[in-house]
């Protein structure tokens, strides 16, 4: 059916026609086509906007003062979103309370940061009719002020949500709308959860039986810096039999009231993904033997009641090798495992994996700080390769060990993982050999590398030994080098095409002494059969990119742009200087820079 005939009828004729219809119609019409749509008249433009304003996320005030402006004066951009993220992001109450009427249709819906001022807020807003167009908002994840949040639990109609994140101020001179005893007594509104995540708040085990009673299709269950509060545990307790996966990650009292292992055993035996991260810091004393063994003797007997396990990490809790010959016993084939208690022990764990029947695809390991001796980082790398022989992902992180940059082999990943298809590393500094023969490609896809360093022969080694790579991450790391000459940042791919890269916060580093550093905000990008395209990542503001649960670690304040441009060399004089990233490819499918999608 041709474009022309299907729509033959006059442009006022299709104003009123549903936005959900138009969507439909677009779906079947090809790029060009909903282009020369756009192009009839204004209605028409209303009903063929880009699918991509489906999807907004906002980083900053100025982007969403940008944003909120133009939907004011469209009347329609914001019926096409369906997604909204704002980033540190505060809004007064007006622009709050018009929000539901600009994006009507909203089905996710993520506020993340500044939020609103509660002194200076109407409290008629609380629950009135502003927010009636969000009623069937799918997806929620708030903190701060947990205003959206509150509506929901008092609607008087039930509430069609099924994925629910909410942190919990963790200030008691804040005042906030929702109290764990409000959300806990209303939270029988929330029937129809799915998938829940608290941080920040102080639960019983009495607290965690009214959660299941009040969501019985609950799947997913996470809980971060959260404080377990110690309590006798109830014989009677019925297993929550749709529940999945279960999350508990940096929380206090773990330990300290064993029974809540074994509450976790009793509750959740037929969850296949399990994830604990006890916040424990050992400095001048660790765990006394008897506690080890009794944590032990609970992490068994969890492992043998979870029979479908198929997923679970264990950091920074302290234990033993029985933990493995528990999972063999059990019948238990685990698809992937994370380990680390930041100390020696985790390379026991390893040779135990080893030695064990378990034959995981995807390893998730938090390395320790003796891992900067001589030799024992590359005895590390051996031992992985034998923990199992159909490794397909690995994950490293020398992130939470308090030592960051260290060199990390890549030679030796790929001499002993010859099957990797995906690898992260975090907080090391890849390193390779100075002279190097290629032989035996290796089948790696797709590297992640995060808060670290790298020299520029580790990009021109890893593109030459991983032929079939597609997928390239490059997040909040610094280049070094001790010449300028070295700093000439480059990725020579010319007959190689890349599915995706991303490259958020890379920074050259050009004096090890004064530690001076640039952000690189000028990229060039040179395809197969394409013009040049140099783009500027401009308006840049500091923030601060911390973990997402509390930590002895500093976080990290950096800063970050809030728009690029596309510039024209000759209109726009440019002299690029050594700040400059040059990629060069046969052709990338997606190019993520600064945060901003460019192609």
């Amino acid at each position: 059916m041709s474009v022309t005939h299907s729509l033959s009828l006059q442009p006022s004729n299709h104003v009123d026609l549903p936005l959900e219809i138009a969507e439909i119609i677009a779906s079947y019409l090809t790029a060009r086509q909903k282009g020369t749509c756009l192009t009839v008249s204004k209605s028409w433009n209303r009903l063929f906007i880009p699918p991509q304003y489906s999807y907004i996320c906002l980083r900053t005030r100025q982007q969403f003062e940008r944003f909120y402006y133009h939907a004011l004066q469209s009347n329609y951009l914001g019926y096409y979103v369906k997604y909204l993220c704002l980033e540190g992001v505060s809004m007064n109450d007006s622009e709050l309370a018009s929000l539901p009427s600009l994006c009507p249709y909203l089905t996710a819906l993520s506020l993340e940061g500044n939020g609103i001022d509660l002194m200076k807020k109407s409290s008629a807003l609380i629950g009135s009719a502003h927010f009636l167009p969000w009623s069937c908002i799918r997806q929620l994840k708030e903190g701060q002020d947990l205003i959206i949040t509150s509506y929901l639990l008092a609607s008087h109609s039930p509430s069609h949500l099924t994925s629910l994140s909410i942190t919990f101020n963790k200030c008691f001179d804040t005042l906030q709308l929702v109290t764990k005893d409000i959300f806990l007594s209303s939270l029988n509104n929330l029937y129809q959860l799915i998938n829940l995540s608290l941080d920040s708040i102080q639960l019983s085990v009495t607290d965690m039986e009214i959660i299941h009673n009040a969501c019985p299709h609950l799947k997913i269950l996470g809980l971060t810096n959260a404080s377990l509060i110690p309590g006798t545990l109830n014989s009677l307790i019925q297993p929550a039999q749709l529940i999945n996966t279960f999350k508990l990650k940096h929380c206090s009292g773990l330990f300290n009231n064993i029974e809540w292992l074994y509450y976790i055993s009793s509750k959740y035996i037929y969850m296949e993904h399990l994830e604990l991260w006890s916040d424990e810091v050992y400095q001048d004393m660790s765990p006394l033997k008897d506690e080890i063994e009794e944590r032990s003797r609970a992490l068994n007997h969890l492992i043998m009641k979870s029979v479908r396990l198929k997923s679970i990490q264990l950091f920074n809790i302290c234990m033993d090798e029985l933990l493995f010959q528990t999972m063999d016993d059990s019948n238990i084939e685990l698809e992937h495992i994370g380990l680390g208690d930041m100390s020696d022990n985790t390379m026991n764990l390893l040779y135990a994996l080893g030695e064990s029947q378990q034959n995981v695809s995807s390893l998730t390991l938090w390395g320790w700080p003796s891992l900067c001796i001589p030799d024992t980082m590359e005895e590390m790398i051996e031992v992985v390769n034998s923990c199992s022989n159909q490794l397909t992902s690995f994950t490293f992180s020398m992130f939470y060990s308090g030592i960051s940059c260290i060199p990390f082999s890549l030679k030796s990943v790929f001499e002993n993982c010859f099957h990797l298809h995906y690898l992260q590393l975090d907080a090391v500094q890849p390193v390779t050999p100075t002279d190097y023969v290629m032989s035996n490609p290796h089948p790696l896809k797709h590297i992640v590398l995060k808060y670290g360093s790298f020299m520029n022969n580790m990009l021109n080694y890893l593109v030459q030994k991983c032929p079939s790579l597609s997928t390239l991450e490059i997040d909040t790391c610094t280049l070094v080098g001790h010449r300028r000459q070295e700093m000439a940042l480059g990725i020579d791919m010319s007959r190689h095409r890349f599915d995706t890269i991303i490259i958020n916060h890379l920074s050259p580093f050009y004096d090890p002494r004064t530690r001076l550093r640039t952000d690189i905000r000028y990229f060039r990008v040179l395809q197969s059969s394409k013009e040049e395209h140099i783009y500027e990542l401009t308006g840049y503001e500091y923030y601060t990119d911390g973990i997402s649960f509390d930590h002895l670690q500093r976080p990290l304040k950096q800063t970050r742009p809030t728009q690029y441009k596309l510039l024209d060399r000759e209109q726009d004089n440019l002299h690029l200087s050594n700040h400059c990233l040059l990629l060069q490819c046969q052709a990338i499918r997606q190019l993520h820079l600064g945060g901003f999608w460019v192609i």
